[in-house]
């Protein structure tokens, strides 16, 4: 990623990098559930999005709006650390993401 201003250009080479680079350290993250999170020292995921607002040619806000949902399969990383810690068993994990699913020993 490669962000020009006006006396200064920086180059931020990988994910991890470009994730800590724009974490929300100091300000709370949304999620889509509507709650609240903060003091993240990193994005919670590398995909997202940046709506950008000028005034008059002029910086005036930046809003990053994220859209990971655990590598595409409907897993929250992030979301399965909170309930592991909530004392959530594996097994209600996988049965809150993926509703109906039955878990099995295969003979």
């Amino acid at each position: 990623m490669l962000i020009v201003g006006e006396k200064e250009s920086i180059e931020i080479e990988t994910e991890y990098l470009i994730r800590t680079f724009f974490s929300p350290s100091e300000i709370d993250v949304i999620r889509a559930d509507k709650r609240s999170i903060g003091d993240l020292s990193i994005l919670p995921s590398a995909f997202f999005a940046f709506d950008i607002d000028y005034n008059y040619g002029v910086l005036e806000n930046i809003m990053i709006y994220g859209g990971g949902n655990g590598h595409g399969v409907g897993m929250s990383q992030e979301g399965v650390r909170g309930m592991v810690d909530r004392g959530y068993k594996y097994d209600e994990i996988l049965k809150h993401y993926y509703p109906g699913i039955e878990i099995g020993t295969i003979k």
